[in-house]
């Protein structure tokens, strides 16, 4: 039983090795269903060119509807062909206060936008998933568990 449950994973890496290499870049942005707290108006990823085991920024800017609190968390999942390959969850508060930005964050004025930049690296384990689009899910839920957003993109990761 066990060797038959290992079988979709070695397909998939026998898969992943064969397949010739995408260009490295990130895609369009997309928002998840779902209620969120955070009305996005744009989402980046900096460097434009991600690379494994490097620091990268993803900043979204919307209208925020909550405060951002203690507990706030970033899930990244990615996925090659449906099937779970990355998964990597920061805590906000620590990512914000590195850059020099304390909890609370505050809810946008009404009629303006909120911009959230968020870095950290790319796991080490990525490496071996450079030249592989990914589709890479970033859910940020607050310190009370309201989603705050989730979009997704397809990123290839480039070994630099």
């Amino acid at each position: 039983m066990k060797f038959l449950s290992i079988l979709p994973s070695l397909a998939l890496v026998a898969l992943a090795t064969s397949a010739p290499a995408a260009t490295p870049g990130v895609g369009p942005f997309k928002t998840c269903t779902g209620e969120s707290h955070l009305t996005v108006s744009s989402v980046s990823i900096t460097p434009a060119v991600p690379c494994a085991a490097q620091k990268y920024c993803l900043t979204v800017t919307g209208q925020l509807s909550e405060d951002i609190t203690q507990g706030a968390t970033l899930n990244v999942v990615g996925r090659y062909f449906n099937r779970v390959v990355y998964i990597d969850k920061q805590d906000i508060g620590t990512l914000l206060a590195e850059a020099g930005t304390p909890l609370p964050f505050p809810a946008s004025a009404p009629g303006t936008n909120s911009t959230v930049s968020l870095c950290m690296p790319f796991l080490n384990g990525f490496g071996f998933l450079t030249g592989l689009p990914l589709r890479i899910d970033f859910q940020a839920k607050n310190g009370n568990q309201n989603i705050l957003y989730c979009q997704y993109a397809d990123i290839v990761a480039a070994q630099c």
